[in-house]
């Protein structure tokens, strides 16, 4: 009996084996997608995106950890977010909602995705001038060095415009958040909130700060538990730069009301 071909041989079968279990996961992914709801915080960095996650994740029928920085191409997707949160929290038979909070282009879902699936949409977004001196301080306290200023006001303005061209084309159930009400009108729009997802028990202003987060937002002020103001001196921008902001912004919120 010659030998000579049997690693060839074992090669094939091993890739035959791991695109017949590839493909039995993704069908059993597929599947079990179905039968569980999802919601997104769709915002940008400084919009206050963590705030509302920690908040959402507070409830017992909300399953999250945070801001996990996964695409979500196929249904695949779903059910890691799912199989993940299970796998760090532990089992919950109470769990309604499985939630993660996307920041960044790069990581939006797949449209398709969206609106084949039992997906919601939660949109929040921050007036720019706090936006952006929040994401200036955030990037020199935490990120090593501080964004340059356009490289600031050029993502705010990116992820805004992708923010209203996605709400503009989305036909599925989704809600509209200015991060100032949520800190200025707490208990109206978590009850608004509350209503859209359906929650047996209300959304409050106080949340958990315990419970494995997977990234976001790093500041102390996070930590305390519930919504509160800071104050912090403004870092001039220059007037071309906010205007441009601020058109987009405007825009953005006329999208979102209609």
């Amino acid at each position: 009996m010659t030998t000579g071909n049997q690693p060839g041989i074992y090669r094939r079968w091993r890739t035959r084996a791991l695109r017949l279990a590839s493909w039995g996961y993704g069908k059993s992914a597929r599947l079990r997608s179905e039968h569980m709801e999802y919601v997104f915080v769709m915002g940008h960095m400084r919009s206050g995106s963590s705030l509302l996650s920690r908040i959402l994740m507070s409830n017992e029928q909300v399953y999250g950890l945070g801001e996990r920085n996964a695409a979500y191409e196929s249904s695949v997707d779903l059910w890691k977010l799912a199989l993940t949160c299970r796998i760090r929290l532990g089992q919950n038979k109470e769990a309604l909602y499985y939630l993660d909070q996307i920041n960044h282009n790069h990581f939006n879902p797949n449209w398709e995705l969206i609106e084949a699936h039992p997906i919601k949409l939660i949109f929040l977004i921050r007036k720019p001038a706090a936006s952006i001196n929040s994401l200036l301080r955030l990037t020199k306290e935490h990120y090593g060095s501080q964004w340059p200023l356009d490289r600031a006001t050029d993502y705010y303005r990116e992820r805004l415009h992708f923010l209203g061209a996605m709400k503009k084309q989305h036909k599925g159930a989704s809600i509209c958040i200015q991060y100032e009400n949520l800190v200025d009108q707490p208990e109206r729009v978590l009850k608004q909130i509350t209503n859209f997802l359906g929650l047996r028990e209300s959304l409050k202003p106080s949340y958990s700060t315990q419970g494995p987060v997977q990234s976001g937002d790093p500041s102390e002020l996070l930590q305390s538990g519930r919504i509160s103001k800071q104050v912090r001196e403004l870092i001039e921008i220059p007037e071309e730069a906010l205007r441009a902001a601020m058109k987009v912004y405007r825009e953005t919120l006329t999208i979102f009301a209609s």
